[in-house]
């Protein structure tokens, strides 16, 4: 509590983290009188996240105390030395804890408290006595000295593991760490510790989960050639709080956790599910309603994947499908990989859910919703002409145009126009559509190869496009995503691919796209 004071705004409420997003996400940051733990890898952040929520309240005028178990007073100002952190300020207060071999009067083997320091320790404590063993009785004596603070880091309870070899008695030792801190400090307190696969042997992160208030995890995670670092709120008791995982970096001034889905909060569109739960996820929601979405690839990714999962989804939102498929997307494809999931082929041509521009001649289906571009035998010579095709075409849209009669999702393979029309035939078309046949709740997807289309073109759909989402493989031999425009989710986020046998086909995890990793 601030000195010279009775009751305070810091002795309830939240005190700020120091980051915008992550207070928004604790609905307020963290509650004071509690202890949280924050969790996770070497090299995630945690100790970045416990200074900089200090820093917060030394800037608020708060008496602070960093507790480290693991650096003396200087290696903590070499490891912050990049940032602005101000551990000399006279509210800030610094000390550590140590277990050392040596004697007390029962045992002439036993590990004693040290803090690591000897007179020259921040706030000049002298050496603990060696009749002090470690244990947590002679840690709250210790400090004592700070119970007017009104935010503690102890970083990190993996320095505690001494205590483990008794796991109750660890358990028992750590609650009334956290006891000391929230009930008779009164503070607001981050309690530190370990979570890694090298770290499995220290049960304190495991065991302060059932044990803190709240629960925040940090990681740290190699996408496609670089690293990407996350955070997630694993429970705050009695807060709604933001369950999803959040990207972040680390800056001069500490963490900067990313917002997400903020455009799609203000309602910007209304998405159309994409049939892949993590890409949702990744998208905002998924394809924006009312406008078009791209799907660039390199000619090895799944796109069959993408596009199944798509179809379904359209089907089941009560939506008509506009499919112009490729040659390979045949109407033995539609039945096993949509079809005899929610209903016959032959069922969605009859009710008009489905209709069909064939291109390439690959849907030899003789029905009314199955429009054929060209003609067959001599005539198709006719059919070449760019004149008879651009006129059957408009006749093709404006009958499509009569007989749908729900949103519609056009599914169009952009390159198998190429065959016939030149760039500017393709944007005409394009444009004649949009103006003629779709309404305000429909959309398109686009499904393109930059490379073998020219980056010309393919360029001015992504530039009227609402969202690009790139889907390739890269040189490691794995599958990605990435959402490179949108109106909604994550952009520039790197989300790994795993193809599945059946609905919804692929698996997108990491980063935002997935829960905890």
């Amino acid at each position: 509590m601030q000195v010279g004071s009775s009751v305070t705004e810091t002795d309830i409420g939240e005190a700020s983290t120091g980051d915008t997003v992550l207070d928004r996400m604790l609905r307020g940051g963290v509650p004071r009188g509690r202890a949280v733990l924050v969790s996770g890898g070497p090299g995630a952040g945690k100790s970045t996240l416990g200074m900089q929520f200090l820093q917060t309240g030394i800037e608020a005028g708060e008496e602070v105390l960093y507790v480290s178990t693991e650096q003396t007073v200087d290696e903590l100002r070499d490891s912050f030395g990049e940032f602005a952190f101000d551990l000399d300020a006279p509210n800030c207060h610094v000390t550590s804890i140590h277990a050392v071999p040596g004697q007390t009067i029962e045992r002439d083997d036993e590990l004693i408290l040290s803090d690591m320091e000897g007179a020259e320790s921040a706030g000049e404590n002298e050496l603990f006595s060696i009749e002090r063993p470690f244990e947590i009785q002679y840690i709250r004596e210790q400090l004592a000295e700070y119970r007017h603070c009104d935010r503690i880091v102890f970083d990190s309870v993996s320095g505690l593991t001494p205590m483990a070899e008794n796991t109750p008695r660890f358990r028992r030792s750590l609650l009334e760490l956290i006891r000391t801190f929230s009930d008779e400090f009164g503070a607001a307190s981050l309690l530190v510790a370990e979570a890694s696969a090298e770290h499995r042997d220290v049960p304190a992160a495991e065991l302060l989960q059932f044990t803190t208030h709240g629960a925040i995890q940090v990681s740290r995670e190699w996408v496609a050639g670089e690293y990407h670092r996350y955070l997630e709120i694993a429970k705050m008791r009695g807060v709604d709080h933001d369950t999803a995982p959040h990207e972040f970096e680390i800056t001069r001034r500490g963490i900067e956790v990313l917002p997400r889905d903020d455009r799609r909060a203000n309602g910007v569109t209304t998405p159309i599910s994409t049939g892949i739960e993590g890409l949702d996820r990744l998208m905002g929601g998924g394809y924006s309603e009312g406008s078009s979405t791209v799907i660039e690839h390199d000619g090895r990714a799944n796109l069959n994947g993408t596009v199944a999962a798509g179809l379904l989804a359209t089907l089941e939102e009560g939506r008509v499908i506009v499919l112009f498929p490729t040659p390979n997307i045949t109407p033995e494809w539609f039945r096993e990989h949509v079809g005899q999931h929610v209903g016959s082929m032959k069922k969605l041509l009859d009710e008009d859910r489905l209709m069909v521009v064939d291109w390439s001649n690959t849907w030899p289906v003789e029905h009314r919703n199955v429009f054929n571009v060209h003609l067959s035998g001599l005539l198709g010579l006719v059919s070449k002409s760019q004149l008879y095709l651009t006129q059957k075409l408009l006749r093709i849209y404006s009958t499509i145009k009569e007989r749908r009669e729900s949103p519609l999702t056009a599914w169009v393979y952009t390159e198998t126009m190429l065959q016939d029309f030149d760039a500017s035939d393709v944007r005409f078309q394009y444009n004649w559509a949009r103006g003629n046949i779709f309404n305000p709740d429909d959309n398109v997807v686009f499904i393109q190869n930059p490379v073998s289309m020219g980056e010309k073109l393919a360029e001015f759909y992504v530039h009227d496009a609402q969202q690009v989402l790139r889907q390739w493989v890269h040189e490691n031999g794995m599958e990605y995503l990435r959402l490179e425009k949108g109106d909604a989710g994550q952009t520039d986020v790197s989300c790994h691919v795993s193809c599945l046998q059946e609905p919804p086909y692929l698996e997108i995890r990491g980063s935002n796209a997935s829960g905890p990793e």
